[in-house]
């Protein structure tokens, strides 16, 4: 059985999604809108179709969340500033001077915590536990974090073992990270 969408389903997803799409889009609601009308324009010209309904609201769900990054990207890479000569000028240099200072920064502080994080799990931990958690933590299949049973594959641990060891490790680390990297622990 084939499933077309049309102006209702559509508008029902969006109602339904409204808020994880704000989300997505920053918070940007002009940003919403604006694909919001791209998509519903696109259903009007060419209807998406599907095999059930629950597949046809996860293909316009995507095709949303891609017409907003889109519409980000867009905006992001064409946009220029207008820079007026002289304090203008010098004051949009300092603001792009400071927001790389603070990118660094915000760099330098992820890498100091997360040093300070295998260096607890070394001290504070067997070996094998150690394995485990590098694994869980370092692989990463597509931007997307590994799950259990490609760790129990990984590892040669069952399921249950690597699930155990990663929540009692986070565990841990939610109690007691923050008092070893300020040096109260």
């Amino acid at each position: 059985m084939i499933v077309s969408a049309d102006t209702k389903i559509y508008n029902d997803m969006v109602v339904m999604q409204y808020q994880r799409f704000l989300h997505f889009a920053k918070e940007d609601e002009d940003r919403v809108h604006t694909s919001y009308l791209k998509v519903l324009d696109r259903i009007n010209r060419m209807p998406f179709t599907a095999h059930t309904a629950q597949e046809l609201i996860q293909k316009l769900i995507i095709y949303v969340k891609t017409t907003i990054y889109n519409d980000f990207k867009t905006s992001y890479t064409s946009s220029k500033p207008v820079v007026q000569v002289g304090n203008d000028a010098e004051e949009v240099l300092q603001i792009g001077l400071n927001e790389a200072n603070n990118d660094k920064e915000f760099h330098n502080q992820v890498q100091y915590a997360t040093q300070k994080l295998f260096e607890y799990i070394k001290k504070n931990y067997p070996e094998d536990w150690q394995y485990t958690f590098r694994c869980y933590y370092l692989y990463d299949e597509q931007g997307k974090k590994i799950t259990y049973k490609k760790l129990s594959e990984i590892t040669g641990y069952s399921i249950s073992k690597c699930c155990n060891i990663i929540q009692a490790i986070k565990t841990d680390i939610r109690e007691n990270l923050e008092d070893y990297i300020n040096g109260t622990n």
